[in-house]
């Protein structure tokens, strides 16, 4: 899989408004995807279907109205203070003596805006090498319309 991470990466990576997401450990991942960041948070939607037309499995990582657990802003029980003890701990619980922790779909802009500019290629075990120069070739078509 890293293999063809690298094929894909390689083979787009010189194309003008995609950004990578760092990897403090590049030895140790996996490559089971690859995430790259468009300039803004509206280009996602329509990047990301133009290239399914293209046959590519792909996706975006953040959505405000797909209620998605893998973001924090997702999180009823945390935004809600939801608790399963009479005391109401973790969030205002008498035993610690701190104060109430204070939480909010929006608290961490930074995140939610490279989540909602990124762009996920899934990358199977599986994958011929042939389509990862699909892919390659998918990406620089959409990014030619998309990005200029």
């Amino acid at each position: 899989m890293r293999e063809r991470k690298s094929r894909i990466k390689e083979g787009i990576e010189d194309i003008d408004g995609l950004e990578f997401r760092r990897l403090n450990d590049p030895r140790g991942d996996t490559g089971i995807c690859l995430v790259f960041y468009l300039p803004t948070t509206g280009q996602v939607k329509p990047f990301v279907e133009a290239l399914q037309a293209e046959g590519v499995e792909v996706g975006g990582l953040f959505d405000k109205g797909i209620p998605d657990w893998h973001i924090y802003a997702h999180w009823p029980h945390l935004m809600d203070k939801l608790t399963a003890t009479d005391e109401g701990c973790p969030f205002a619980c008498p035993f610690y003596g701190g104060s109430e922790p204070s939480y909010s779909p929006d608290m961490c802009p930074k995140s939610l805006d490279y989540l909602g500019r990124s762009v996920h290629i899934s990358i199977p075990p599986q994958m011929p090498l042939d389509d990862c120069d699909l892919i390659v070739e998918g990406v620089r078509k959409v990014s030619r319309v998309y990005l200029g």
